[in-house]
């Protein structure tokens, strides 16, 4: 348990006993986001026609859960 503690930068205090000030020590990683426009449109035109349905659909009902 101790390897993979330090392997994933997990707190032992955190992952054993749940205790919130281990979580605070841990680092938090954040990954840059290189998402742009020209990637979703060169990343939705590899998708299959029944894929961008789908998306679509998950879009709606997205919008629609944000709307109400």
């Amino acid at each position: 348990m101790g390897g993979f503690a330090v392997r994933h930068k997990v707190s032992l205090d955190w992952l054993l006993i749940g205790d919130l000030q281990g979580l605070r020590r841990m680092p938090m990683q954040q990954s840059p986001s290189n998402l742009t426009a020209t990637t979703v449109v060169k990343l939705y035109a590899e998708l299959t026609m029944e894929q961008r349905r789908k998306l679509s659909l998950m879009i709606a009902g997205l919008l629609d859960e944000a709307v109400s």
